[in-house]
């Protein structure tokens, strides 16, 4: 059957899934969802693609396929994260924990670490190079340096100084 849309065309796979499923039927149950999956790819559905992700998700891993899961199910997260489908996400991220996986953190190109930003600030301060370099090189309790961690003998400072 040809359905002219994307959308029925995916939800009609997505059903022949389920009832795969329910025959017991693994393999087909898998190869209905990746059709739906795929005729969802570049359609405007980014809530719909990211249910059968973890939906998809959900039957590979009860299948034994762990791996695979978390591959659909971190995809499902981002995907519905994209577009503030936050509840969905959480449902992806559950389903990932169910696979034994975790959501890997993304930084932007732009983005600077905890540190780097905290060096920043100093450097807007106008603190001196050393000040600096004893910073990126100790750690530091919630309010500064610890007398115990950060020493200028304990620091290191590249070319002596």
């Amino acid at each position: 059957m040809s359905l002219p849309c994307r959308w029925p065309a995916a939800a009609a796979a997505g059903g022949r899934a389920l009832l795969a499923l329910e025959r017991g039927d693994c393999p087909g149950a898998d190869e209905e969802y990746q059709t739906a999956i795929e005729l969802l790819d570049g359609a405007s559905l980014p809530l719909e693609q990211a249910k059968l992700l973890i939906e998809h998700g959900n039957m590979l891993r009860r299948d034994g396929r762990p791996r695979e899961a978390r591959e659909s199910l971190r995809r499902a997260a981002d995907l519905a994260e994209s577009v503030g489908g936050l509840w969905l996400a959480r449902r992806a991220v559950d389903e990932l924990g169910a696979a034994g996986g975790r959501r890997r953190r993304r930084r932007g190109a732009l983005e600077l670490t905890p540190q780097e930003q905290r060096i920043a600030r100093l450097a807007a301060t106008g603190a001196s190079t050393r000040t600096l370099r004893l910073t990126s090189s100790c750690r530091f309790a919630p309010y500064g340096p610890t007398s115990s961690t950060c020493t200028p003998s304990s620091a290191s400072t590249p070319g002596g100084s």
